[in-house]
């Protein structure tokens, strides 16, 4: 029989999996806009290239 412990660890061990599995992909920080390739100090430099991007990665299913 578990204890109230390893019963614990074992629901935090799956909500930890369910949400890695359910997470939204960041795209990684270059230093330059992932869409128009500007400079820019996250992954896009507006958030125009920011939808933008996204809508090309939805569609391609491969990230610049």
């Amino acid at each position: 029989m578990s204890s109230i412990d390893d019963d614990a660890t074992a629901n935090e061990e799956f909500r930890l999996a369910e949400a890695l599995r359910h997470r939204k992909p960041e795209p990684f920080y270059y230093g330059i806009c992932q869409n128009c390739y500007e400079p820019a100090r996250g992954a896009y430099c507006s958030a125009e290239c920011r939808i933008d991007g996204e809508a090309r990665f939805k569609m391609t299913g491969k990230q610049l």
